[in-house]
């Protein structure tokens, strides 16, 4: 007996829209800048940029703000680890990194409606690299002991968490910003792989037990 098609978790969903969502509306808007780009000169925000890439900032920051609400969903789905863990300690700070992660995701989206070269892009920015530096750190400290969780990953975690602290606080300049936002991709696709990886688990244990039933009923 297989699990539903819609069972699928939304996590799973909402990491690859993240993802997919971003790298393609980012890929149209570079093949439409006039100019050269690279992240030695450039930062990724100035694909959106109506001064600077005039036909395709559109796309840029369209794809800013639906990757923003894809990462409100995608952290909203960490909800599902919370409710599996033991010790209120560790549902309190998989919370505090649920917040956090949403708040990141608002504040990326709204970068996308106040693009380059408005006065607020540059605070919502740091905002976003803040507060997505505080979901990834919380929630890997709450999820380490979790059996679901891929320990593994806390590894590219860190990476990415030290690489947000570099580029808020150290190195603002945009190789950083490309290095700090490539992380955070790598990052979240291993943890969407750790949803999927999940669901599969679940998946088993539905159709063990969808199993079990028919056997007790047959008999």
């Amino acid at each position: 007996m297989q699990r539903p098609f819609w069972a699928i978790p939304l996590g799973f969903v909402a990491g690859v829209s993240t993802i997919v969502v971003y790298l393609i509306f980012s890929l149209a808007a570079y093949l439409l800048y006039p100019s050269p780009y690279g992240p030695y000169n450039n930062w990724l925000s100035d694909l959106g940029n109506y001064a600077s890439n005039p036909t395709g900032a559109m796309y840029y920051d369209l794809g800013v703000l639906l990757t923003g609400i894809s990462i409100v969903i995608f952290s909203f789905c960490y909800l599902q680890w919370r409710g599996e863990l033991k010790k209120r300690i560790g549902q309190a700070v998989l919370t505090v990194g649920i917040i956090s992660g949403m708040a990141a995701g608002v504040s990326l989206a709204l970068t996308g409606i106040f693009s380059l070269p408005n006065t607020q892009h540059g605070f919502l920015g740091m905002l976003f690299q803040i507060k997505m530096g505080d979901f990834i750190i919380f929630s890997t400290i709450a999820l380490l002991r979790h059996p679901k969780f891929v320990r593994a990953i806390a590894f590219v975690a860190l990476a990415s968490a030290l690489a947000d602290l570099n580029f808020s606080i150290l190195n603002n300049t945009p190789i950083y910003e490309w290095l700090d936002i490539g992380l955070f991709l790598v990052y979240a696709a291993l943890m969407t792989y750790n949803f999927h990886r999940s669901f599969i688990g679940s998946a088993s244990g539905y159709q063990d037990r969808a199993r079990s039933q028919s056997s007790i009923v047959l008999t």
